[in-house]
């Protein structure tokens, strides 16, 4: 009962104080309670900089901190992988740069006997783990000030992509020399549920010259595909298969899907072999549904030159088109179809 009695006095002369005085009692717990700004800032990046930690932990638990045993052969002291993983992969690389030179130099010297560490590099699909744990690594690394091991970690996760890009640059140094890949190359693009990855294989199939061509039309074919694009880019690398390509570009003309429409008028543009069957066929196109083919068609018209005469009511009609872009791409090709016929009555 005393112990009771002395809580109730307690209670009592505190809540029977002036409400200022009780305020200035409890208000230095307040204060001292609240976070200052700067001090939350600094708990903040600790936060971020222990997630990443943990995400940089995991990525090597998962994946393993070690040395790869894909190196591939040596020349002058440096692995395959480390004469690929230097090839730069700027959209605007400079390929006459010495140090590219001497990369190109090392993988023809390495030669075929590199070829199954390239389609083993190509064929690259990141672990569901590291895509989580990479996407970790990015969104953390964003959030925090630049720094060199920052950079490191962020490069050692998308290393495995960019060795992958790597691989098909050092199909196109080898070319013809790597023929012998291309039923790999194409049974990459068969099983693949990465379109990334099929993409990839289709661009090295195409460097690979005249033999890569059957599979090109293949997949270029196959309404289900996942790399029908690139496959019809490649096309237009043949050197004695170009010819053969056009009836089969011709044909894509037709395809429902818009994309492979404009990827094959844009080749048909690049390709400008036969004539009598392209034209035609790009002057049907004028009237396509999608104002991104029906520039695609004007403009390869007009590479077409004087072989395009027959398009010129075609593409004047198309100079009122609905979008500026395809105006603008007709008039251009009228422009230049008309001063090569001009050029060439000159001559004769």
């Amino acid at each position: 009962m005393a112990a009771v009695r002395a809580e109730r006095r307690r209670c009592s002369s505190w809540t029977g104080r002036p409400a200022s005085q009780r305020v200035r009692e409890i208000e230095p717990r307040r204060v001292s309670d609240r976070m200052s700004p700067m001090k939350f800032r600094y708990r903040k990046q600790v936060a971020l900089v222990a997630g990443f930690a943990i995400a940089i932990a995991v990525a090597l638990v998962a994946l393993g901190w070690r040395r790869s045993a894909s190196e591939g052969p040596t020349y002058e002291g440096r692995t395959l992988r480390e004469w690929v993983e230097s090839i730069d992969l700027s959209h605007f690389p400079d390929r006459t740069s010495p140090f590219f030179l001497q990369t190109s130099n090392a993988i023809v010297q390495i030669g075929t006997n590199g070829l199954p560490f390239l389609l083993e590099w190509i064929r690259y699909k990141p672990s569901r783990t590291l895509i989580v744990v990479g996407s970790a690594i990015e969104d953390v690394s964003h959030r925090l000030p630049s720094t060199p091991v920052g950079d490191a970690i962020v490069d050692w996760a998308q290393r495995g992509f960019r060795r992958a890009e790597a691989a098909v640059v050092a199909f196109e140094i080898l070319g013809q020399t790597a023929e012998s890949c291309a039923n790999d190359l194409a049974a990459i693009v068969r099983d693949s549920t990465d379109k990334r990855g099929a993409g990839r294989a289709t661009y090295a199939l195409a460097e690979l010259g005249d033999s890569a061509y059957p599979h090109l039309r293949s997949i270029a074919l196959d309404t289900k595909g996942l790399s029908r694009t690139p496959a019809i880019r490649g096309m237009r690398l043949m050197r004695t298969n170009t010819m053969a390509a056009v009836p089969v570009l011709v044909q894509l003309l037709d395809d429902p899907d818009p994309e492979i429409c404009r990827s094959a008028a844009g080749a048909l543009g690049d390709i400008r072999l036969i004539p009598e069957v392209a034209v035609p066929a790009l002057v049907e196109v004028l009237r396509h549904s999608n104002g991104e083919t029906r520039f695609f068609a004007a403009w390869a018209l007009g590479r077409y030159g004087a072989n395009a005469v027959v398009a010129i009511p075609a593409l004047q009609v198309a100079l009122g088109d609905s979008q500026a872009y395809v105006r603008d791409s007709a008039s251009n090709s009228l422009q230049v179809i008309t001063s090569t016929v001009t050029t060439n009555a000159a001559t004769q």
